[in-house]
């Protein structure tokens, strides 16, 4: 992805805004893309890992939604983690998701503290 002129910058808003119109479809086209837009952009990474440790709180049709997309969330993350700056904050927000009502969603967060201690322990 090359963005020579910046431009993404400049829509910065505009696209994580649609994490916000109460779609599953939409927010998760944002999630699924934002791991990628993280590493092609390491200067907007911080700005990145707001947004995305913002999830619980989108409006969605129902819980079970939002545990979808907490989901790709974690994912996302994970495609970037070793760049993130404040893996606290990303670390608490996975913890949290170990008492996720959602299988898919717990044995995520599972795997994702797994490969992070198996990072650590190297």
């Amino acid at each position: 992805m090359v963005d020579s002129h910046n431009k993404f910058k400049r829509l910065f808003k505009k696209f994580y805004g649609y994490l916000y119109e109460g779609s599953l479809i939409t927010a998760g086209h944002v999630v699924d893309n934002s791991g990628t837009v993280a590493l092609a952009k390491p200067e907007l990474q911080d700005e990145i890992t707001k947004e995305l440790l913002r999830v619980e709180e989108i409006p969605l049709p129902t819980e079970e939604c939002r545990n979808i997309l907490i989901g790709k969330t974690m994912k996302a993350l994970d495609f970037y983690f070793d760049r993130i700056k404040d893996k606290d904050e990303v670390v608490s927000f996975v913890k949290r998701q170990l008492n996720n009502s959602r299988k898919a969603t717990k044995d995520k967060a599972e795997k994702f503290l797994e490969k992070l201690e198996k990072r650590q322990t190297k």
